[in-house]
């Protein structure tokens, strides 16, 4: 084992992985290091991991260890936003991770790797990429409706590490990025006031029309200007 061990440490793995990468299915190319404190080692200057990139934006990596001396394959999941740091989106069920020997003919390392993790690694990497998708698009409506709030309320919008802060006078508005909206310390002296806020928490269940916010059954009396153009859109 001991022989082995020393053997590893004298691979290149970079050039192992470019000869293996071209008999891995189509699209797939190795990322070239630059110097990064992540995939260096602190005592030799060869690489102890390469990265692997697909044409749909999928990353693994091949990393190198030497107890046991061996190649493990990894996945790179998705992240939110451009920062290294952002948000991963990875399976529930977690998703493949194998280990293989670095001696092996690299055709036949290829093919083991191809069906012991490329193949079932692409469905699940596509999978988490539509996930992280929809929740750009769920962020980005929520922080549009945040602006309007606080434009509307005339008050500054904060931000904070779960969506953003609105803070006006009797009432805390929080919206998360996921566009749920929390109302809290609301307060208020006028009875009247109390009434209109109770009215409308009892008919909280009630649908209400897009385009102008009045309950449905209220804009379909009398329609809104998105409820007009809707239905000459759909007339013949």
């Amino acid at each position: 084992m001991s022989k082995k061990r020393d053997e590893i440490n004298k691979l290149d793995l970079l050039a192992l992985v470019h000869v293996i990468v071209p008999k891995l299915p189509v699209g797939w190319q190795v990322v070239e290091p630059r110097p990064d404190p992540d995939e260096l080692s602190p005592s030799r200057t060869s690489l102890t991991s390469v990265r692997v990139r697909h044409a749909s934006g999928a990353e693994f990596y091949v990393h190198r260890s030497t107890w046991p001396p061996e190649l493990t394959i990894g996945a790179r999941w998705p992240r939110a936003g451009d920062a290294p740091n952002g948000e991963e989106f990875r399976p529930s069920e977690g998703g493949p991770r194998i280990s293989v020997s670095p001696w092996r003919d690299p055709g036949a390392l290829a093919k083991d790797i191809t069906r012991r993790f490329v193949v079932p690694f692409l469905p699940l990497w596509e999978k988490m990429a539509a996930s992280r998708d929809e929740h750009a698009r769920c962020s980005g409506e929520a922080h549009r409706l945040a602006l309007t709030l606080a434009e509307t309320l005339g008050e500054n919008l904060l931000d904070y590490s779960n969506g953003w802060l609105i803070y006006a006078g009797r009432c805390n508005v929080c919206i998360s990025r996921l566009g749920t909206v929390y109302f809290e310390r609301l307060s208020t002296d006028d009875p009247a006031r109390a009434r209109a806020v109770v009215s409308l928490l009892a008919s909280w269940s009630e649908p209400l029309c897009s385009g102008c916010g009045r309950p449905e059954n209220e804009c379909s009396a009398a329609p809104c200007d998105g409820v007009k153009a809707d239905r000459e859109a759909v007339m013949p």
